[in-house]
């Protein structure tokens, strides 16, 4: 538990310094942060589960705000399946990654897949989503939502991993189109620098939130404020640290119009993908669906959203 809240106190830490001194967090612009993403979100998750794992032992001796799912809750035959596929599903994605990323090291004609930003955080998603499944076919925590339904907290410490890897895959596709555009118009700039940080603030705060909401019972004020902070925090993420970064992009390529219709359908996918996840939550919330449907409903959002969206991150770069 002291190494998650550490090292989640770290990484908040580090990226407020960026929003307000941008200047000491250059290194994000590094290639070498871009090769760290999938090592350090792979730590990470791992230390949210052993976190956890010891949290639900006093939750389990009635320590805390948060309740476990009763066992009638979790037994499903379908359960093993719903972690298995996505599990085997994202496993391949990562090979497929990682053998395009070897591959292109011994083809000069791929135009420097190999060095490019957007590849290896791209990995990382993939990496981060098939860990993640990976945990749910052992025994995860399930607790008890105030509203009456399961929820498994780790899931939403997957999206930290996952969310902060997409954004930073487009700050380095960003950073690759202007580049390449533009050579004295860097992406490295401190407002760009502030504004990615502040991205990564907001996927800490949306996804600490939904889980705030989620686990605590018997708080309705917290209940309430975690909420209201997650949906104005998805609405921060999605302009900061996906749409604008593909729209800089789109006008770079302004007049490619191939390109043009590549990034404008980024967006609408983006836009599209991202919302999902609320409308599932939200479903569950209502009472409209059940624990296991919603389970199956943010199963196919996870699959929708990553599955096509890094692909075509390193499309556009490399066509």
């Amino acid at each position: 538990m002291v190494a998650f809240l550490s090292m989640t106190a770290a990484w908040i830490a580090f990226i407020m310094t960026g929003i307000f001194t941008p200047r000491y967090c250059r290194v994000l612009a590094s290639r070498y942060t871009f090769y760290a993403v999938p090592f350090v979100g792979s730590v990470y998750l791992k230390l949210a589960q052993s976190a956890i794992s010891s949290y639900c032992e006093k939750i389990q001796a009635g320590e805390t705000v948060c309740r476990p799912a009763p066992a009638s809750l979790e037994e499903n035959p379908w359960s093993d399946f719903m972690s298995i596929v996505p599990a085997a599903l994202f496993l391949a994605l990562l090979l497929q990654g990682l053998m395009q990323y070897l591959m292109s090291l011994f083809n000069p004609t791929k135009r420097n897949i190999a060095v490019s930003y957007t590849v290896v955080p791209c990995i990382g998603v993939h990496l981060f989503t098939m860990v993640y499944y990976t945990m749910e076919m052992a025994e995860p925590c399930v607790l008890l939502s105030h509203y009456g339904l399961e929820t498994r907290p780790i899931h939403c410490f997957m999206w930290i991993c996952s969310i902060s890897a997409q954004t930073i895959t487009l700050y380095g596709l960003e950073i690759e189109v202007l580049a390449e555009r533009d050579p004295l118009q860097g992406s490295a700039s401190a407002k760009r620098i502030s504004e990615l940080c502040i991205g990564l603030l907001s996927v800490q705060v949306m996804c600490w939130g939904g889980v705030i909401t989620d686990v605590v019972h018997g708080w309705p004020v917290v209940q309430g404020a975690a909420l209201l902070a997650a949906m104005c925090a998805l609405y921060l993420t999605l302009p900061l640290a996906a749409l604008r970064p593909l729209e800089r992009c789109k006008q770079k390529y302004s007049k490619i119009d191939h390109l043009v219709v590549r990034f404008s359908a980024l967006k609408s996918f983006v836009v599209f993908s991202w919302h999902l996840f609320p409308f599932v939550w939200f479903l569950g919330y209502l009472g409209l669906v059940n624990s296991m449907q919603v389970r199956l409903g943010l199963l196919i959002c996870d699959v929708i959203a990553k599955f096509l969206p890094v692909s075509l991150y390193i499309s556009s770069m490399t066509d």
